[in-house]
């Protein structure tokens, strides 16, 4: 497994549970990517236009619940999970006007056997001491399907659950994959190591990684900045959402605000002022924000695929070459499911079954070709790669 971020540790972890032989390599440290932030804002997608991605979601981010109290026992540590809910404060009309059918959407398809999650509308005013009223002037949404996890606590988690029954390699950085030989090879060839199956989960530098492999640019990386404030919360305290800007309080004590979407970027690891925007949304919004003082503070790079969602399985058909990675904002929800997934697959020598057919490779294959076609179309020769 090439990652040590939360799609990668998924992977390791069901595969080690379903008895196969498992080394993950890491180029830094496990959680040191996108899946080490500060937000762990686990939101539903809208349930409008219902499709076969929002159902996968949607499962997805129900059964991580009760997957964070397993890891809570199994290690002792503390995930922050929580199904906390979501507001989003009304200020424009045309936003009050799609409540009617947003809930109806809700009603219907965020159920399970035992459980009803659906939107409500609410006066402005009712979480006064956490929203501010005089920025809900219509009203506030609310969500009571949305969670957070504290991702640093769910990274180390993970991490435990594994050690001792997965080779954890840090510090190791992949560079290719032989499959005549069956050996993944190290930056420099320095180091290698037996593999007979290979899932390249390294965040957005699994595009760089599979770009040798296909001759096609599956996507990219889009920078993200988030801060950490200390204050006194009050008991109630969903996540708010609001213009692109998530509130997430972790405890009564801490609460996370962010974060930036920066398409142009040439340090993913630099904090600037471009974060400083949404912390000040955040105090508007927040009164217990207003003179919170910046404890902590984050950047780092996520992964997009080029045809916007996740994208997971075998990269070529009959190859040993699996991918797992690209879904933007969403993958701390789904990447046990995904890593289910492929695992059964690979157990199997099956073709990967349970996924949306947007995630598989040859999806997004087609959508990579057909974007150069056009290029070469536009441009009259091939364009550089």
């Amino acid at each position: 497994v090439v990652g040590g971020g939360v799609q990668g540790l998924w992977v390791a972890r069901s595969a080690v549970l379903a008895g196969l032989t498992v080394g993950l390599v890491e180029a830094r440290v496990c959680g040191a990517g996108a899946s080490g932030g500060l937000l762990g804002a686990l939101m539903p997608h809208v349930a409008t236009g219902w499709s076969e991605k929002k159902q996968f979601q949607f499962e997805a981010l129900i059964e991580l619940e009760e997957l964070a109290k397993t890891l809570e026992d199994e290690t002792g540590l503390d995930t922050g999970y929580a199904r906390c809910g979501r507001i989003m404060p009304i200020r424009a009309k045309g936003f009050l006007d799609q409540f009617e059918s947003r809930r109806s959407a809700t009603w219907y398809h965020w159920q399970t056997p035992t459980k009803r999650f659906e939107l409500e509308l609410l006066e402005g005013h009712a979480y006064d001491g956490w929203l501010d009223p005089a920025c809900a002037g219509l009203g506030v949404f609310r969500d009571p399907l949305a969670a957070r996890i504290d991702p640093k606590g769910y990274m180390a988690a993970l991490k435990t659950s594994i050690a001792g029954r997965c080779d954890i390699h840090e510090g190791w950085r992949f560079e290719r994959y032989d499959p005549a030989e069956g050996r993944a090879y190290s930056a420099g060839g320095r180091d290698t190591l037996v593999a007979k199956r290979i899932v390249l989960a390294a965040g957005y530098e699994t595009f760089a990684l599979t770009r040798p492999l296909t001759g096609l640019d599956l996507g990219g990386g889009v920078k993200g900045q988030s801060v950490l404030l200390a204050c006194r919360m009050p008991a109630d305290r969903p996540i708010i959402f609001d213009d692109g800007m998530y509130i997430v309080a972790h405890s009564a004590e801490r609460c996370a605000v962010g974060s930036t979407t920066e398409r142009d970027w040439s340090d993913a690891d630099s904090v600037d002022d471009l974060i400083n925007d949404k912390v000040a949304q955040a105090r508007r919004l927040c009164p217990p924000l207003r003179d919170a003082e910046i404890v902590a503070s984050w950047a780092g790079v996520r992964p997009q695929s080029a045809a916007r969602d996740p994208i997971a399985g075998r990269l070529q058909p009959d190859g040993a070459v699996y991918i797992a990675g690209g879904g933007f904002k969403i993958t701390l929800g789904i990447a046990h499911r995904v890593a289910q997934c492929l695992v059964d697959a690979i157990v199997d020598g099956q073709p990967v079954s349970g996924l949306p057919v947007t995630f598989l490779p040859e999806t997004h294959l087609e959508v990579a070709r057909s974007r150069l076609q056009s290029a070469i179309g536009e441009a009259g020769s091939v364009p550089h790669l």
